[in-house]
């Protein structure tokens, strides 16, 4: 399956457990943001720089998704087998930035 349409899949299935996905430039000149799930005003929010390659990118939501309920919601056997195998990221264990 090609990564574009994975990268589709796993953010529609995103949304669907309730994660509200936001794809943007997150690093621009001087300012470095990274990717990833965060909480905003009580609801989960997943940002993606659109930077980032399609095999990162698919990491990324895997990883916001590999904790949550997806019983109820249809996926593909490969991305689900991403999800599946995806590592819950450790915000203790976070790499500080370049």
């Amino acid at each position: 399956m090609e990564s574009e349409k994975i990268i589709d899949e796993l953010i529609a299935a995103a949304r669907s457990a309730g994660i509200a996905v936001r794809e943007a430039p997150l690093s621009s000149g001087e300012l470095k943001a990274r990717s990833g799930l965060i909480t905003l005003r009580g609801k989960p929010v997943l940002f993606l720089d659109t930077g980032l390659s399609p095999p990162e990118r698919i990491e990324l939501i895997s990883q916001a998704l590999c904790s949550r309920d997806l019983t109820n919601i249809y996926l593909s056997p490969q991305a689900r087998s991403m999800i599946e195998n995806a590592e819950t990221p450790d915000p203790a264990g976070e790499k500080p930035l370049p």
